[in-house]
């Protein structure tokens, strides 16, 4: 063979290694892919769910605020305060036009009356 037809020869012999290597390459760069696509595509696929359920009970919750009846609410509660505080008022009232010291002799006369009479029945049992 003449030395043309070996460095041709040498030449083919480092193309097809150069070959090798890229195929090599290309199927290892493959299988990395795949492989994340393969851990990464079911943990994007719960994500998704997941954000499919929070966007339709976000949606219930909107549409439940928006036919809730919150001005409605808040006057009631305006009235109710307004109603307690007036019979609050009126309560406190009759009770500081309550004599108490009156009532306090009141209870202990009707004390003084009854002790006599409970120890006197008291007796027969």
């Amino acid at each position: 063979m003449d030395e043309f037809q070996q460095k041709q020869l040498k030449m083919m012999k480092r193309q097809q290694i150069c070959m090798v290597i890229t195929a090599t390459c290309a199927l290892l760069t493959f299988l990395v892919i795949a492989g994340v696509a393969f851990t990464l595509v079911p943990r994007f696929n719960n994500l998704y769910d997941t954000l499919l359920v929070t966007s339709r009970n976000l949606e219930v919750v909107s549409n439940e605020l928006v036919n809730a009846d919150i001005g409605g609410t808040i006057q009631g509660l305006d009235d109710l305060i307004a109603t307690t505080g007036e019979d609050v008022s009126g309560a406190m009232d009759k009770l500081n036009s309550i004599d108490f010291n009156t009532l306090n002799e009141s209870i202990q006369s009707l004390h003084d009356v009854v002790t006599p009479m409970a120890d006197f029945f008291g007796r027969f049992r």
